[in-house]
């Protein structure tokens, strides 16, 4: 399956495979329900890298079930260590969660995706100010961790 930039959805390697994180409301609200924490908060933790394995599988999860897969948490998290761990899904995982905040649109309402500088949203998500704010800075945050835009799994 290939990513639907349009739907705000994200390319991630998982066990080899390349796999497809959507963000419908079904998948969010499910992320909040069973790691008892906010977007919000997940957010800010995944793109300061200190979100938890355990959270991390459970948003991997969601993701996958909500584009079509059908896997456990149990067997996320044994991709996540397998793959790496969970330093190498930082970036997909705060992208996934970034978009699921914004709904896959930028503060002026155009679709997700690269403004016209190449930089991914939300760069432009600088002029609103407030929490669009917030997640712009910490997404320029994610880039400086890594030494540059962030590497889409």
């Amino acid at each position: 399956m290939t990513a639907n930039a349009h739907r705000g959805e994200i390319p991630v390697t998982l066990d080899g495979v390349q796999r497809v994180l959507r963000p419908d409301f079904t998948a969010l609200s499910r992320i909040e329900t069973d790691t008892g924490k906010t977007l919000q908060h997940l957010t800010a933790h995944a793109v300061a890298c200190a979100l938890g394995v355990s959270d991390m599988a459970v948003i991997l999860r969601c993701g996958l079930v909500a584009a079509g897969e059908d896997v456990s948490t149990q067997t996320v998290g044994q991709w996540i260590i397998d793959g790496g761990g969970a330093v190498e899904f930082y970036q997909p995982v705060g992208k996934f969660l970034v978009y699921g905040l914004t709904g896959g649109r930028d503060p002026d309402g155009e679709d997700q995706g690269e403004d016209d500088a190449g930089e991914p949203m939300p760069g432009r998500a600088t002029r609103s100010g407030g929490w669009r704010g917030w997640l712009a800075g910490a997404w320029d945050g994610l880039k400086r961790a890594f030494g540059g835009p962030p590497r889409m799994n």
